[in-house]
């Protein structure tokens, strides 16, 4: 199984990783990462397809405007506009698609062996394969939504 674990923002982190669920543990396999400005976010996003980036799941660390964010004012938010790119791409090409909080970052840095510190900057990749490894060993935990959907809350 491929797993692309994807930490979208400004610069988004890109890890690909290769995997047997239940029978390896971490480290596992890297196959290919990459740091992606976001003027070359969505030519990447056309790579998707591509044996280079070939994958059977998606695991995107989601983005959720919280009220403390945006201190009130109007933003852009580039990176939800990212993460529905992915999505709308993973439904073309037939990939699975997983939408993990950013709190799951520690244990997967866990996982992988590495100390994780809390906003630290330029960790990207590191924080992508987070995700990425973090999927394969723990599998899917309740409440994940593994079918992103555009939707407004009732």
């Amino acid at each position: 199984m491929r797993v692309l674990g994807i930490d979208p923002g400004d610069t988004t982190g890109a890890f690909l990783l290769e995997a047997t669920p239940g029978e390896s543990k971490p480290p596992y396999a890297m196959c290919r990462m990459e740091m992606i400005p976001l003027d070359r976010f969505l030519d990447w996003v056309d790579l998707l397809d591509s044996e280079l980036w070939r994958c059977d799941w998606m695991v995107i660390e989601d983005f959720i405007a919280r009220p403390e964010f945006s201190g009130g004012l109007w933003q852009e938010l580039p990176t939800a506009k990212q993460i529905g790119a992915l999505i709308y791409r993973a439904r073309q090409l037939g990939v699975k698609v997983v939408l993990q909080q950013p709190s799951i970052k520690p244990k997967g840095y866990l996982l992988m062996n590495m100390r994780y510190v809390k906003g630290a900057k330029n960790m990207h990749i590191h924080d992508a394969a987070a995700h990425a490894t973090y999927f394969v060993h723990e599998g899917i935990p309740h409440g994940t939504n593994t079918k992103p959907d555009i939707r407004r809350n009732k």
